[in-house]
């Protein structure tokens, strides 16, 4: 017979999502300048010194249901676990998912690596019947929308 150690207390995971109460009209994303003005002002802290990974949550209307931070990473680079973006994507019943990434280079060019991440998060979308619809990459002036630009 096996034993079971159950451990008193139950750790809990709290995940951290920019909800958008203040958003009580519900923004509404139909393009991808409309997804760069709500998300460009999370990156404020970030934009000069290190690159953050922040997705966006949408219903099948385009609202946004929430914003969240997914990662902070280095100077020219972040890593993007894809369980954590498909998590909140279930718990906040989105259909639809747009990444966006800061370069403090300046250069709003996608690497290979942040070609490969957004093919590989399509693939993870569609196992759950949601879309990835966009992938920005902003810089101080400006972004990058990889689907403006035919890479999803």
């Amino acid at each position: 017979m096996i034993e079971l150690q159950i451990p008193e207390e139950i750790p809990v995971v709290k995940l951290s999502l920019i909800r958008t109460d203040k958003y009580d009209d519900r923004a509404v994303v139909c393009r991808s300048g409309a997804a760069w003005e709500l998300l460009f002002p999370h990156f404020k802290d970030y934009m000069h010194h290190r690159e953050a990974v922040f997705a966006m949550y949408l219903d099948t209307g385009n609202s946004v249901l929430a914003i969240m931070r997914v990662s902070e990473g280095l100077i020219n680079g972040s890593l993007i676990d894809k369980r954590i973006v498909m998590q909140a994507a279930l718990l906040t019943n989105a259909t639809g998912i747009i990444m966006a990434h800061n370069h403090p280079s300046g250069n709003k060019e996608p690497s290979r690596a942040d070609i490969g991440i957004t093919a590989e998060l399509k693939k993870c979308a569609e196992l759950f019947n949601m879309r990835l619809l966009d992938h920005l990459i902003i810089t101080s002036d400006g972004y990058l929308s990889m689907n403006d630009e035919g890479y999803i």
